[in-house]
């Protein structure tokens, strides 16, 4: 087993739901609060997350990755301000695990979610809502590695 897979048998984590986000131009989205432990990765461009309950939006660049606990909405978008759209009637449209909206390709995003058991609420609660790991951070590799994981 590899390392990702002992942490997630842990959690109890199962039904693990990974998809590519392919945009550009301008362009938003906004997410009811996930009943799932949600997590995004920026593979290419630049966009901005804002969460239900935190202060101020985060600019997320390339490499970024952030992991959401607990059931708050949220949304991503190319801009802080920009008119936001349904997500899941948006993701409802992708194809083969990849989703294309709005105008352009210069952004890629891999996110996804999965379920936990109870035993994991002890550890989730110890968390932020919303924890960002920045590109140029020690964790940020292991986290890229493990979603990347994922994704294949």
């Amino acid at each position: 087993m590899d390392p990702l897979s002992d942490v997630l048998s842990l959690l109890n984590a199962d039904n693990a739901y990974v998809i590519g986000l392919r945009t550009g131009g301008v362009w938003g989205m906004h997410f009811p609060p996930p009943t799932t432990i949600k997590f995004n990765a920026v593979v290419e461009g630049d966009c901005w997350l804002a969460v239900d309950g935190e202060p101020a939006p985060f600019h997320l660049h390339q490499g970024d990755c952030f992991i959401i606990t607990r059931p708050s909405a949220f949304s991503l978008a190319s801009a802080p301000g920009i008119e936001t759209h349904d997500a899941v009637e948006i993701f409802s449209h992708s194809v083969d695990g990849l989703l294309r909206y709005g105008e352009g390709d210069d952004f890629f995003m891999i996110g996804g979610r999965f379920n936990y058991g109870q035993e994991a609420r002890l550890l989730l609660d110890s968390l932020p809502t919303v924890a960002v790991v920045n590109a140029n951070s020690d964790s940020a590799p292991i986290l890229q590695w493990a979603l990347g994981l994922l994704v294949q």
